[in-house]
């Protein structure tokens, strides 16, 4: 009898609700309220801020450990203060949970146990703050809109770079040109070379015969003044 009474205040009372049933752990200046506690797959676990600072309600920031923070890291948390005094967590798997605000607080371990479905799925936190549904419209509507222009950003986008690409083409098949016209100019330049080899030898041959007569002119002058000086001395003229 003692036994069983012990474990029911461990476990805490259990309320229904169409999952499971909903575990509460009171969360105060002295830590957790328990250390241990066994529940069902698919069943919740809720913690409440109870650390009150002074008797307007206010209460002492306490931030309970998110074993299912995206992304996850050992520091994860779920703050519950003054606008959110309460986290709940639905749970298929056991879990240790931690106070991040305060190191010196004892964990509570989450024992789960008699797993009913295959099905079962961890879940994140239920949110019970408030909730504005203008708001979120508002907020659904920007990022809408945010998304659209990005979308027309990256059109753009696609079509600079798709422009780019067709000048690159083009100059790309401007330098093909370029290099085949160089190279038939070399082609025509080395084509357009002439012999002139015949006409040097013709100009030989000339300057020969020019020089041929020269001396033949030459010559017959000698003989013409050969014979005026015999004219002169034997004519007496």
């Amino acid at each position: 009898m003692i036994a069983a009474l012990a474990l029911f205040l461990v476990a805490g009372v259990g309320i229904p609700n169409v999952f499971g049933e909903d575990y509460q752990i009171e969360v105060s200046e002295n830590g957790f309220e328990h250390g241990y506690l066994a529940i069902n797959s698919g069943d919740t676990v809720t913690f409440v801020n109870v650390h009150y600072v002074n008797d307007d309600g206010l209460t002492e920031p306490h931030c309970i450990s998110d074993p299912f923070a995206v992304p996850y890291t050992e520091l994860s948390c779920h703050m519950i203060a003054d606008s959110v005094t309460s986290v709940t967590y639905t749970l298929t798997s056991s879990q240790t949970f931690y106070d991040r605000y305060f190191a010196d607080f004892s964990p509570v371990v989450v024992e789960v146990s008699e797993t009913t479905s295959d099905n079962d799925m961890d879940t994140a936190p239920d949110y019970t703050g408030d909730t504005s549904v203008a708001a979120l419209q508002a907020d659904l509507a920007e990022v809408t809109l945010d998304l659209t222009n990005a979308l027309e950003t990256i059109g753009v986008l696609q079509a600079d770079l798709a422009t780019a690409n067709n000048l690159v083409a083009d100059l790309q098949d401007e330098t093909v040109l370029l290099i085949q016209s160089n190279t038939d100019l070399q082609s025509q330049l080395t084509n357009s070379v002439v012999d002139v080899t015949p006409y040097t030898d013709q100009i030989d041959a000339l300057a020969q015969e020019r020089d041929q007569w020269k001396q033949l002119a030459e010559n017959w002058y000698g003989v013409a003044l050969e014979q005026v000086r015999v004219m002169v001395d034997v004519l007496g003229l």
